[in-house]
């Protein structure tokens, strides 16, 4: 991949179905709000999120995107719940995003895994996610456990020192551990002063409006670290 020709003054958002509720209510598209937004502040926004994402894929993706990433450009990462599972897609998908190098999507999400639209690996489409839900109990329990916390805090603080540019890591489960880099639901409803949600759980749009104007604030204050 010619990571030369990619195009600074970008934004990245990588996550779980946090990025892909940014655009519940419209298409994802350059007429969708959030998209003008960033681009009226001079900056191209992609969004690299889908739903039921986990930890390990999110830190797999933001890897890749290390060495296309420079000092003039944003970095926003999602983080789910820790003990969360992924499948392997049979496959993988293409995704070409504007300017920035394409990914393979390797892994489906474990709760959001639809037999009827994707074949996996091994199973092709014999089961549904609950079937898998049931049989990952247990590496949800290990995924999820102290060890494995305090594991992926410092695999994010390292990424964080290493990447070129202005960034924010955000996961919006309930702190358990410290951390310098990860700022978590309760301490982002602090910075916001507010937590507004869908039925559903995910920030309702005014939310998500906020929590924009809270990364050009951020943004502009920031130093790259």
């Amino acid at each position: 991949m010619n990571y030369q020709s990619v195009k600074s003054n970008k934004i990245l958002f990588i996550g779980d179905s946090w990025v892909t509720n940014l655009f519940l209510n419209e298409k994802e598209g350059p007429e969708s709000t959030i998209h003008r937004y960033w681009i009226n502040n001079g900056y191209t926004p992609y969004f690299l999120g889908a739903p039921s994402r986990d930890t390990q894929t999110i830190i797999d993706i933001w890897i890749r995107y290390i060495n296309c990433l420079s000092e003039n450009d944003l970095l926003v990462i999602f983080l789910p719940l820790f003990g969360r599972t992924r499948l392997p897609n049979k496959n993988y998908g293409n995704f070409l995003n504007g300017d920035i190098p394409r990914f393979n999507n390797y892994f489906s999400g474990t709760n959001s895994y639809n037999s009827n639209e994707n074949f996996l690996e091994i199973w092709d489409n014999q089961f549904n996610h609950e079937y898998f839900k049931d049989k990952l109990q247990t590496q949800e329990l290990i995924n999820g456990s102290d060890a494995s916390i305090l594991n992926y805090t410092e695999i994010v603080e390292s990424l964080y020192k290493i990447t070129p540019c202005k960034k924010i890591v955000h996961c919006w489960d309930y702190k358990k551990f410290h951390s310098d880099v990860i700022i978590y639901r309760e301490e982002m409803t602090e910075l916001i002063g507010d937590w507004g949600t869908r039925d559903d759980g995910h920030w309702c749009d005014e939310m998500n409006m906020k929590f924009m104007n809270f990364l050009k604030t951020y943004f502009k204050n920031d130093k790259i670290i």
